[in-house]
């Protein structure tokens, strides 16, 4: 499990890219945990 910053660093990409790119659809969290944070 990576954290957003971990993500967006391994991927090249920015935090709010990923966050966008969940928004349209295009990255999914496999799961919300009960504090609802993506997993």
């Amino acid at each position: 499990m990576y954290t957003i910053g971990e993500l967006a660093e391994l991927a090249g990409a920015t935090r709010k890219t990923l966050r966008h790119c969940e928004k349209i659809g295009l990255l999914e969290p496999q799961a919300l945990s009960e504090a609802d944070y993506r997993v």
